[in-house]
């Protein structure tokens, strides 16, 4: 079981994301006040802000709390589930940031394919009983054949998979925008 991650001095506002993957995503985009955290699963966000809360330092240094979670089947129910979480933290400033967007089912990977992942024949569906691939399959896919046992977020921070396009920009100036308000 890995180490838990501790509140590091100096911040005051948290984005909490689902997995290690997304850590390695956001790593380099905020202010050093913005510490960016994985709750390891959205099944386990409750559990994780309910036990980071306790931290040393966590009442009186965090100001802003927001989560971002995909929306994988249900984008109401995944805000339903934030929101609920919110409910265990002692500082009212907590807000919940949708992925790809809201009232968009999908992922985080949905955000990044159209700038890494041209679309393939052999990706496709191609069976009338065959389910479609997500957007994590799809991306898994292809790193497959550009990073070979790699996954996402070391493909990330050895720079085989692009941060530059206008879906994941954009998901970084409402990250933004949610951190400062």
């Amino acid at each position: 079981m890995k180490e838990p991650d501790k509140l590091r001095v100096g911040v005051t506002k948290l984005l909490v994301v689902e997995g290690t993957h997304e850590v390695y995503a956001f790593r380099g985009c905020f202010d050093s006040n913005v510490q960016v955290i994985s709750c390891d699963g959205k099944d386990k966000l409750a559990q994780f802000l309910a036990r980071f809360s306790k931290s040393a330092g966590f009442e009186s240094q965090i100001e802003r709390v927001v989560v971002i979670l995909d929306n994988d089947l249900d984008p109401a129910a995944t805000e339903a589930y934030a929101l609920k979480a919110f409910a265990l933290l002692s500082t009212p400033n907590c807000q919940f940031v949708a992925v790809p967007d809201v009232a968009t089912t999908g992922m985080f990977e949905d955000l990044l394919l159209p700038d890494n992942v041209l679309p393939v024949a052999c990706m496709t569906v191609s069976s009338l009983t065959a389910k479609s691939m997500n957007g994590k399959a799809r991306m898994q896919a292809w790193l497959a054949t550009q990073a070979p046992g790699r996954m996402l977020g070391s493909a990330i921070q050895e720079g085989f998979v692009k941060l530059n396009g206008p879906k994941f920009e954009s998901l970084v100036t409402r990250l933004r925008s949610a951190l400062l308000t």
